[in-house]
């Protein structure tokens, strides 16, 4: 499902052209394990922070050149809407 989101905005010109499953295993990586420091009692940062900083750290690295970030939110939240879904 990611891996098909990520192709889809390589289809569309959002992101470069990168190999759709490598980028999938970097999103993978880039989250694994943050459940655990991120839901402990010395929790730092909410879940909308670590939205915040999390998606454009990924998508500016995956992004076509000149793609804006504005309305990232929005796509965050309709991939978030399809994810829970499955």
């Amino acid at each position: 499902m990611i891996e098909d989101a990520i192709t889809e905005a390589i289809d569309n010109g959002v992101l470069r052209d990168i190999n759709p499953r490598l980028a999938t295993l970097q999103f993978l990586n880039l989250h694994d394990h943050t459940y655990r420091w991120a839901s402990t009692a010395n929790q730092l940062w909410s879940v909308q922070e670590l939205s915040d900083e999390y998606c454009p750290t990924l998508i500016r690295g995956m992004a076509a050149s000149d793609v804006q970030l504005r309305g990232l939110d929005v796509e965050a939240n309709r991939l978030r809407k399809i994810l829970a879904a499955a």
